[in-house]
C-alpha cells in the first residue's frame, strides 16, 4: 500500500525536479530516467472509475505530478476488478508485468 504522502516525499523540488525561472514550469533532475510506470489495482470496474470519479489518478498523479515535473514516457497499468478475478487471471497479469519489465 502506498500512503498519500509517499509521492510527495520522493518527488520533491531540488531532488527529482526543479522549477524554471518562471516559477511555474518544471524541469526533471533525472535526465537518465527513461520511463516511469505506475501500476495500480482496484476493485471498481474501469469504466465506472473513469466516468464516475473522473479518472483522478491519471489527472493528478500522471499528468499533474509525473509529467508536470518533466518525467517522460509515463505509463499506467491498471488492474481492475481484482477481488472478483480468478487466480489464473491474476497470475496472467503478473506474468505480463514481469515480461514487460524483463524486456527493458
Amino acid at each position: 500500500m502506498i500512503y498519500p504522502g509517499f509521492f510527495y516525499r520522493i518527488i520533491y523540488p531540488g531532488l527529482t525536479y526543479d522549477y524554471k525561472e518562471n516559477g511555474i514550469s518544471m524541469v526533471s533532475l533525472l535526465p537518465k530516467l527513461k520511463a516511469t510506470t505506475v501500476i495500480t489495482t482496484m476493485n471498481t470496474p474501469k469504466i465506472m472509475y473513469k466516468l464516475t470519479y473522473g479518472n483522478a489518478l491519471k489527472k493528478a498523479l500522471i499528468k499533474g505530478t509525473f509529467k508536470k515535473s518533466g518525467m517522460k514516457n509515463v505509463n499506467w497499468i491498471s488492474l481492475n476488478m481484482v477481488k472478483m478475478s480468478k487466480v489464473e487471471k491474476r497470475q496472467k497479469w503478473l506474468k505480463n508485468i514481469e515480461q514487460k519489465f524483463a524486456n527493458m
